[in-house]
């Protein structure tokens, strides 16, 4: 029975060993087909960067070793040397034995930054001490705020009123000193300077008969002329229709008037005749003509007249020049649309799509 469960166990001992060997073998195979790819093509951008300051840094600690490389020597070294570069399967096995020594050193920080009983406990006590300190101040404002006098509203509101009152007080005293200083000052100083100067009367204004001011200190206006009362300007009136009007409703009103009182009528004929001389003599146009005026009237409706005729040939005329513009432009696009249809045309009969004559 020994001897069958010793051959067994050799048996599946030398299975075993062939089974790890095979699979080393795969993976050999595996490793010498993945390193025939090139870093830059099998990992990311970011590791690629990362690789590539990695090689910079150890062909710079190289260069910095050995005083023998110039600026060309150091490009050199990291294309042709072959222990700057690295295969994929080195690269991983790197990374891995990084990340292994990472999670050791952050496994044993942590071991060391674990907190003990016996601290936790002294930590626990000191909070507990300060807690009951606290507490007690707390009791003791207690007691002193029950043994403090009870004081009512009306006292806390006589209290502030004495308050602004003593500040109002303050604040007047110190006013009151500055008025006496610089009271003291301006004295000091008109006494210095001698007495007082009288401050010039103001000037009384001084209006003419006609009520209106003199600046000057004599009227050189002449007194003793006769005043003249001043007409009112007549207005130049280029209106003859509203003037015929005007004289046809006075020859009527004074033709009643004649009928009615003739000495009256006699009265306003020659304070009609006296106003139509002053007016001349002052060289105002009297226009009391009525031929004139019929003769002045048709001339202002001819002119009117003409007036509307050369506005309205005016507006033909822009109409006209403006229809002209429409048309020259609308036949101006219409050549175009040609012209395009065209040149279209011809790009399709050259490219074979219309057969020239269909």
């Amino acid at each position: 029975m020994n001897s069958g469960n010793k051959v067994t166990e050799t048996t599946s001992e030398t299975s075993l060993t062939g089974l790890r060997s095979r699979l080393k073998a795969h993976n050999d195979y595996v490793l010498k087909l993945v390193d025939t790819i090139p870093p830059n093509c099998y990992f990311d951008q970011d590791t690629v960067s990362a690789l590539m300051e990695e090689l910079h840094e150890r062909v710079d600690a190289k260069v910095n070793s050995s005083k023998k490389f110039s600026g060309q020597g150091k490009n050199k070294l990291a294309r042709l040397d072959p222990s700057t570069f690295k295969t994929v399967s080195q690269i991983l096995r790197d990374q891995d034995d990084a990340q292994k020594s990472k999670y050791r050193k952050t496994k044993r920080k942590a071991m060391k930054s674990k907190p003990t009983l016996h601290s936790a406990a002294l930590d626990r006590a000191s909070n507990l001490d300060k807690l009951k300190e606290r507490l007690n101040e707390k009791i003791e404002a207690l007691k002193g705020n029950r043994k403090a006098p009870v004081i009512s509203r009306q006292e806390k509101r006589a209290k502030e009123v004495e308050k602004l009152k003593a500040a109002k007080k303050r604040k007047r005293n110190k006013t009151n000193k500055g008025n006496l200083v610089t009271s003291a000052t301006d004295d000091s100083v008109a006494h210095e300077e001698g007495p007082p100067k009288k401050k010039p009367p103001k000037a009384i204004p001084i209006f003419n008969k006609d009520g209106k001011m003199v600046f000057s200190k004599f009227d050189l206006a002449d007194t003793d002329a006769p005043t003249v009362e001043k007409k009112p300007a007549a207005k130049m009136t280029n209106q003859p229709k509203r003037i015929l009007k005007k004289l046809d409703l006075e020859a009527a009103k004074l033709k009643t008037l004649e009928e009615k009182n003739p000495e009256q009528a006699k009265e306003v004929k020659q304070k009609k005749l006296w106003l139509k001389a002053i007016d001349k003599a002052e060289g105002i146009k009297v226009k009391d003509n009525p031929e004139l005026l019929k003769k002045s009237m048709k001339r202002k409706q001819k002119q009117k007249k003409q007036s509307q005729k050369k506005w309205k040939a005016r507006t033909e005329a822009v109409e006209q020049r403006q229809k002209e513009r429409q048309d020259k432009r609308q036949r101006n696009i219409q050549e175009r649309k040609k012209s395009k249809l065209q040149a279209k045309l011809k790009k399709l009969k050259k490219r074979g799509r219309i057969i020239p004559g269909f």
